[in-house]
């Protein structure tokens, strides 16, 4: 575990750079929509989340994906798998079926999953801060938000929205990939990922996982929306299942490796 945590100090640094570098870039860009706007650190994180609204295929109106949302969500999905890229594949299968003690294995990749995942976060939010400082906004602007109906969000509202529960998500989508990628190649599990994205996009469904990182999916956002409670207790249901599922997989080939040898 130590591995994980000493190995990517210089992906830390480099992470926060380019968020602070996001930070400011999203910051310019919601000033330049409208110049007398206040932006805060809850706009940049709005910013980041919203999604869009909710797709109605009544109004006959073409579908245009919010390709700047999947492109964030899976930047955030691959710095939280990244210790699993290029390890494995394409020869997964075949180094799983020799190597021992597979339960200890499977454990190290969902402790990595949860450590980088919260880091990833972490640096996040501390880029973003910092963005705020450097730009010369007050943390607590809710400029942008207010433009969607949703400045006069409390703070444990504002965390609970766009703080903890794009964490879970990211988190039950690095549970996912990690348990997937035991079975499946790297690429495949990539497109699994994307088509998952795309599908919460065009349709609002609680079990639609990525639906639960848009802000404006949420019911404080819309009537009738994805509940805060519904969309956490999804998401940890989809952590424990990958968990279980994954444990059961490299317990079953211990059990035929043990069979082979006797």
């Amino acid at each position: 575990m130590r591995k994980y945590l000493i190995y990517p100090i210089k992906q830390y640094i480099f992470k926060f750079f380019i968020f602070l570098c996001c930070g400011v870039g999203c910051i310019y860009y919601i000033t330049q929509i409208e110049e007398a706007l206040q932006v805060g650190f809850w706009d940049v994180l709005f910013f980041l989340f919203r999604g869009q609204r909710e797709y109605n295929p009544v109004s006959r109106q073409p579908f245009i994906p919010p390709f700047f949302w999947i492109i964030v969500q899976s930047a955030l999905i691959y710095c939280s798998v990244s210790f699993l890229s290029g390890k494995l594949s394409p020869y997964e299968t075949q180094i799983l079926i020799r190597m021992r003690k597979r339960k200890k294995w499977w454990r190290e990749k969902i402790a990595a999953a949860i450590l980088y995942t919260s880091t990833t976060y972490l640096i996040l939010w501390a880029g973003i801060a910092a963005s705020c400082l450097v730009s010369g906004q007050k943390l607590g602007n809710q400029g942008l938000a207010s433009l969607y109906g949703m400045g006069n969000l409390s703070v444990s509202q504002n965390i609970l929205v766009l703080m903890v529960q794009p964490f879970l998500t990211t988190l039950s989508f690095a549970f996912l990939f990690t348990t997937l990628h035991l079975i499946l190649e790297e690429k495949t599990v990539w497109i699994l990922m994307e088509a998952i994205l795309f599908f919460s996009a065009f349709l609002t469904s609680v079990l639609l996982i990525g639906n639960h990182a848009m802000a404006l999916r949420s019911s404080i956002a819309m009537p009738g929306g994805i509940e805060t409670w519904q969309a956490a207790v999804t998401d940890v249901i989809v952590i424990l299942l990958c968990w279980i599922t994954g444990e059961r997989y490299v317990n079953r080939m211990d059990w035929l490796g043990k069979q082979k040898e006797n």
